[in-house]
């Protein structure tokens, strides 16, 4: 009788074990996987540049800026600096934007940013420092970028970019660079200098509303960065800031390297190799700080110093004579520490490395588990690295009216133009080739008062609804059925 009691007791708590599976746990878990937590969703920035509003006295009004920032659904400000008040003012605006949630990138002005100008490297320093204490300073953002190629160089960006990743890593640095500029050449050149690119969206020369091909510039611009910057393994050899190294430490990978007797005897070797250090970025820097060398059985047989080149070098060498009569060799790739100096950080990578008519001939890719490690000094690290196009981002400035160069229809509301080219650079970040949207100097006043009539206030009322009405729209998350 108690067994029977058993079997149905165990059979009723069963059945109703099942109708909880059935009807609320596979539910919850079918509706969490087709509506992603968004907290962990890609992040598309809704941004917008300058435009601060401003108080008798000329200074930004902190808090009457952030609050339109927040009826707008703006996520990412790029407060623009131009006079010392505005620099002296940030740590006060950046505490106000991270209690609202808001993200600030410094935006620096070729010409007029007080009190650095053009010296940007200090500029960066100084905004890095303050990143640490103000995690919502994401990025420096400098303007006009590609049109000032006579000061900001290869080797000056890599010099901003050092100076940044010595102070905070996570600081990013996104020069402003037209369309004409995004090409193969900017990203051989730039692309490991920088974290991105903000790019002035016109659809120059064609028209945003009659081509029928209107994402053209931002589609062109996203292809040109990711097929330019493949997804790639390197190998890279670090040194810290704050490191104890001393002059003559070291640290190698080398590998045997064996000969296909089967083959020609002439044997070129191939590898890729850069670095993101810049010499004499300050003022009592040695020059010299770090050589990259390449060895065959101990012997050098290249050697460059490290922020000798920008972008990265394409190194093909004879190794006929280094490697004559030998069945079999020791391949070493080796930085050295040259002086006991200022502890200047770097980071020097190394890939696609081949060697014709021997068992590296189609290797390719620096693979840590085939290379034997060694060092002197205990600051060295290695790791493999992915380079995915993900790490160069591209972000499309809109201009809230059609701007002249643009040569648009002079009759186009200036509503439909911003909602058709906001639209447009919505569509490229949602499909992966841009990410996100920044708007410029979005006009931020109390718009209650303004009438129809009131000429280019009510232009500007229109605009600033355009915006808030398309950010809070694509900023909301999915809504899922009720649960």
């Amino acid at each position: 009788m108690d067994e029977n009691r058993n079997f149905f007791l165990w059979t009723a708590i069963s059945l109703i074990i099942i109708v909880v599976i059935v009807f609320f746990i596979i539910p919850v878990i079918q509706n969490n996987a087709k509506y992603p937590d968004p907290a962990v969703s890609k992040k598309i920035v809704y941004g917008d540049s300058g435009g601060a509003i401003r108080g008798g006295d000329r200074r930004i009004d902190t808090n009457a800026t952030i609050n339109a920032l927040k009826n707008a659904s703006i996520n990412t400000y790029l407060y623009q600096i131009y006079v010392k008040s505005d620099y002296a003012d940030l740590p006060e605006f950046l505490d106000a934007a991270d209690a609202a949630g808001i993200d600030v990138w410094a935006y620096l002005f070729y010409d007029h940013s007080e009190p650095y100008g053009l010296d940007f490297v200090t500029w960066s320093a100084h905004l890095a420092n303050l990143s640490l204490e103000h995690k919502n300073l994401k990025a420096v953002v400098i303007d006009d970028f590609s049109t000032h190629p006579d000061l900001l160089t290869p080797a000056y960006a890599k010099e901003i970019h050092a100076q940044i990743d010595a102070v905070n890593p996570d600081l990013n640095f996104f020069p402003v660079v037209y369309y004409p500029g995004i090409s193969e050449g900017f990203v051989e050149n730039y692309g490991r200098s920088v974290d991105g690119i903000i790019f002035p969206y016109s659809n120059y020369p064609f028209k945003i509303i009659s081509t029928g091909n209107e994402s053209s510039q931002i589609t062109d611009a996203g292809i040109q960065l990711r097929r330019t910057y493949k997804p790639e393994a390197w190998v890279v050899m670090e040194v810290p800031s704050n490191n104890s190294l001393k002059e003559g430490n070291w640290v190698s990978l080398t590998r045997l390297v064996t000969m296909n007797p089967e083959t020609p005897r002439h044997h070129q070797l191939s590898v890729d190799v850069m670095d993101n250090y810049a010499a004499g970025r300050d003022a009592g820097s040695p020059e010299l700080d770090y050589v990259h060398q390449i060895l065959v059985d101990d012997e050098v047989i290249w050697e460059d110093r490290a922020g000798g080149h920008d972008g990265i070098q394409r190194l093909s060498l004879d190794l006929d004579e280094s490697v004559q009569g030998k069945d079999a060799f020791n391949l070493s790739l080796r930085v050295i520490r040259m002086n006991s100096g200022e502890d200047v950080p770097v980071k020097i990578w190394w890939n696609n490395i081949s060697i014709t008519n021997t068992s590296l001939e189609t290797t390719g890719a620096v693979n840590l588990d085939d290379w034997e490690v060694q060092q002197s000094g205990n600051d060295w690290t290695i790791n493999q690295t992915i380079f995915s196009p993900d790490d160069l981002k591209l972000y499309v400035m809109i201009y809230p009216q059609s701007p002249s160069y643009a040569k648009l229809p002079k009759d186009e509301p200036a509503s439909e133009y911003l909602t058709k080219a906001l639209t447009i650079a919505y569509n490229a970040s949602e499909t992966g080739y841009a990410d996100g949207i920044i708007t410029v100097s979005l006009v931020k006043r109390n718009f209650d008062t303004i009438t129809s009539d009131s000429g280019q206030n009510e232009t500007n009322f229109q605009q600033y609804l355009v915006v808030q009405r398309l950010y809070q729209n694509w900023s909301e998350p999915p809504t899922g059925p009720a649960r």
